[in-house]
């Protein structure tokens, strides 16, 4: 489904959230338009799964905005985004909310979301009380989405940050406000599980982080594709 195709329906339109489907879309950080005419860096860079805790370290990795293949075939990315006024609570909300209705999923990026259900049932799935991310954990999205190929199908169950491999007993001297972690895999490539994902929310930024903003909310986002002797196309491979 192209951008210009995707609208919205009748019953969504009455919606009183309808009117950021309309919204121009925000343009894309400077640091993130270099790091694409960039290229990929080196893999040495990136960050191994197993040392995820680094994330929580004060100051900033050698690569916080950038992609690389990495030799076993899979592809690495990360991207820091500054989000001010965001706080761990509103995060941990919009994960649970937003699959409940695919309109909610729509206005996240109307040129590229085109719809989402639940592995669970709706109306359980509306009423669960407690923490906003417990809500949502260990429950799979069924998102439709266009990444750069087209349109395709991808599942992502959220799992608990600790189950991802995380030292959660870490997550307050960090001054973490959130994290938010899925396992991914593509229902049209017929992979159960081919992607690893998290993000990070840091309210009040803890001593020794370097924040463009100074103070506030930023989001750092970790990810790493498994695609089998599948190198990112029209880019070399760096040593």
């Amino acid at each position: 489904m192209a951008a210009a195709e995707q609208k919205m329906s009748t019953s969504e339109q009455k919606e009183p959230y309808a009117e950021y489907f309309r919204r121009k879309p925000a343009g894309i950080p400077a640091e993130t338009l270099r790091a694409i005419e960039k290229g990929p860096h080196s893999h040495a860079l990136a960050l191994p799964l197993e040392d995820i805790n680094a994330l929580l370290s004060p100051g900033y990795l050698d690569i916080e905005t950038g992609f690389c293949n990495m030799p076993d075939g899979s592809v690495y990315v990360a991207v820091k985004t500054e989000m001010p006024k965001v706080t761990g609570d509103m995060l941990d909300w919009w994960f649970w909310w937003h699959p409940m209705q695919s309109l909610r999923y729509k206005i996240w990026f109307p040129q590229a979301h085109f719809s989402v259900s639940l592995d669970a049932d709706l109306e359980e799935y509306s009423k669960r009380s407690g923490p906003y991310a417990e809500r949502y954990w260990n429950t799979a999205n069924f998102l439709r989405e266009d990444v750069g190929a087209g349109a395709e199908t991808f599942s992502i169950k959220f799992v608990r940050p600790s189950d991802f491999g995380f030292d959660e007993s870490q997550f307050e001297k960090a001054g973490v406000a959130t994290v938010v972690c899925g396992l991914v895999g593509s229902k049209s490539k017929h992979v159960k599980q081919h992607t690893v994902c998290c993000a990070i929310l840091c309210g009040n930024w803890a001593p020794g982080w370097k924040c463009a903003a100074g103070s506030g909310s930023g989001r750092r986002s970790w990810f790493t594709a498994i695609t089998k002797n599948r190198p990112l196309t029209g880019w070399p491979t760096p040593n």
